[in-house]
């Protein structure tokens, strides 16, 4: 309970506001917590902590909407007393310079911030992004992405236990996005270029039927197999000539160079003139 009380205090010192903006230069400017309570007594109860005082703890309760339960919102004003919430759930969420840290815990959220850890790691995240922003990510080739959309395919059909051909779900432009060049992408100066780069890539494989696209989602179709294999098998006839040129070439080097070294044994030969 004294962790508890020492947690709620600090975070009712800088409360979030009802809407928590997560964008633009508000989101920026962040720094203050959300905390949730779940208190089970007789019902579950959930409630979003306002303030903290001695006697207890002034919170907003969920009230459920009796047409739309799921439009409900932290409506009613109560006030807890602290000895109501000894075996209550509590989730601290930090919104901290754009970023979101969250807590089921009362030790580890004094603990983290204790120790300035949220800060921490939004300036190691910093100095990530910087690094990053100066280097250009590898482009995925035509093909590379090809392949990554059929183990995509494979992989939902593995984890979902469902092969039929008419269940299917693809992924978005910022999905494959994210899955080839990470989160880091959208923070990088030529994201535009790198989005519109991929566009056109899956647009030129939507063409050639290796790719189909339902309402933005784009899924490997089946002839996407055999265009695989196709150029597997060009690029290992590719390697093949590529490994016979150069057997060819040191050959013909290894010939040179021991007729060169011939060359003083015959002219000598051709000087000493016929045996008599």
């Amino acid at each position: 309970m004294i962790l508890l009380k020492c947690a709620l205090n600090k975070t009712s010192k800088k409360p979030s506001p009802i809407r928590i903006p997560l964008s633009g230069s508000a989101g920026v400017k962040q720094d203050y917590y959300s905390v949730n309570l779940t208190r089970k007594d007789h019902n579950i109860t959930d409630l979003l902590v306002r303030k903290s005082g001695k006697r207890g703890v002034a919170c907003k309760e969920w009230v459920e909407n009796e047409n739309e339960p799921a439009n409900g919102r932290f409506s009613k004003n109560v006030i807890i007393p602290w000895e109501e919430l000894e075996n209550a759930k509590i989730e601290i969420r930090h919104y901290l310079k754009g970023h979101e840290f969250r807590y089921k815990s009362a030790h580890a959220f004094l603990l983290h911030q204790l120790f300035y850890l949220p800060y921490i790691s939004i300036i190691k995240s910093w100095v990530s992004q910087t690094f990053y922003n100066t280097r250009t990510p590898v482009r995925s080739s035509r093909i590379e992405l090809l392949k990554r959309l059929v183990r995509r395919r494979i992989k939902y059909h593995t984890e979902q236990g469902n092969y039929s051909i008419h269940d299917e779900t693809g992924d978005s432009l910022l999905d494959l996005l994210t899955d080839i060049y990470g989160t880091r992408i959208y923070l990088h100066p030529k994201i535009d270029e790198y989005r519109s780069n991929l566009l056109i890539d899956l647009d030129s494989l939507v063409a050639t039927d290796d790719v189909k696209i339902t309402i933005n989602k784009y899924v490997a179709a089946g002839k996407a197999v055999a265009t695989i294999a196709a150029y597997e098998e060009e690029n290992r006839r590719h390697l093949d000539n590529k490994k016979h040129n150069n057997r060819i070439f040191w050959l013909t080097v290894i010939l040179a160079i021991v007729g060169s070294l011939q060359i003083p044994y015959v002219q000598s030969l051709l000087e000493m003139g016929p045996p008599p």
